[in-house]
């Protein structure tokens, strides 16, 4: 035989044996003990590659002579099985994905206003409010493989802290998660911080007497809910991108400031790069109830919307 070798067929032909090349490999792993057999199962997540390969090689035999089809889609299955290896070795066991999500609480007793104080790492955060429970709060965590964060409570104070790395957050199944919900019938203050990947703030049905985001989240939507007098809020921390709604029918005068860009306050845009800016919807200065938004620390795409 010369060389180089002849690609005769196609990349489909090579599957069968790279898959048996695979299979062996992951075997000897777990014959020495160097990977878990109840980790095998997670090679079952990444069944879809099947799906996309198989369009790859279609794409290849189409567009290219049938040499270099079957060379390129020969790459593209060694390095799917790659990734299918890769991921077995290093995503946690099976039965490590099954932990119940860890749950705290406090009762409400003689509290008669809150302080809602958040420190996270990478996680999915989500607070809102229900009026109808009989506890202070109610918090709900998901931390597959990682352990829960800490509550700590004093009074009305609710301290959630907690750190966490990002592992393979970007798969749905070993994402951390954390829910907590609030007593709505007494006053609260809530601040976030920490580094939580995505946060939603659904503070309606709350009395919220100010909210302070400084997390650097991706993404955080706030939903505020009616106030009681002039409600501060002010976001900073290098958000990404902000939407924060609020009732219709209640002004708000929003700052934006520190670096911070991009403004939009009910489709009229304010962009301040080193410098300030101020927008103020109809009736903020005559109205009892309204909300005064701060935006600073580099917070870019902010949207205060009305709902």
């Amino acid at each position: 035989m010369g060389w180089p070798p002849r690609f005769g067929g196609t990349a489909g032909g090579f599957l069968a044996p790279l898959l048996l090349i695979a299979a062996g490999l992951i075997a000897f792993l777990v014959n020495f003990g160097w990977v878990p057999a109840d980790r095998l199962v997670r090679a079952l997540d990444l069944w879809p590659l099947v799906l996309v390969l198989a369009g790859v090689v279609l794409v290849l035999r189409a567009v290219f002579q049938p040499a270099v089809a079957a060379g390129l889609g020969l790459a593209a299955v060694v390095v799917t099985i790659g990734v299918v290896v890769a991921y077995v070795v290093l995503s946690p066991p099976a039965n490590a994905l099954r932990i119940v999500p860890a749950n705290s609480s406090a009762p409400l007793g003689s509290v008669t206003s809150g302080h809602l104080q958040i420190q996270l790492g990478a996680v999915e955060l989500v607070v809102n409010a229900d009026s109808s429970m009989s506890d202070l709060y109610q918090a709900r965590f998901g931390y597959p493989g990682g352990q829960a964060p800490q509550v700590h409570v004093s009074e009305g104070t609710v301290t959630v802290e907690g750190s966490s790395s990002p592992g393979l957050s970007f798969l749905p199944s070993l994402r951390h998660t954390a829910t907590i919900t609030l007593n709505g019938s007494i006053p609260w203050d809530v601040q976030v911080g920490g580094g939580a990947s995505q946060t939603t703030l659904d503070l309606r049905g709350l009395n919220l007497r100010s909210l302070t985001v400084s997390a650097g989240a991706s993404h955080l939507d706030v939903h505020l809910p009616s106030p009681e007098g002039t409600v501060q809020v002010t976001i900073s921390g290098g958000a990404s991108s902000v939407t924060i709604a609020r009732p219709s029918g209640v002004p708000v005068q929003a700052y934006i400031s520190g670096g911070a860009s991009n403004l939009v306050v009910d489709g009229g845009q304010t962009a301040s790069l080193n410098g300030d800016g101020v927008r103020t919807t109809p009736g903020y200065s005559s109205a009892s109830d309204r909300y005064q938004v701060n935006v600073s620390g580099g917070a870019n795409n902010v949207k205060i919307r009305r709902e």
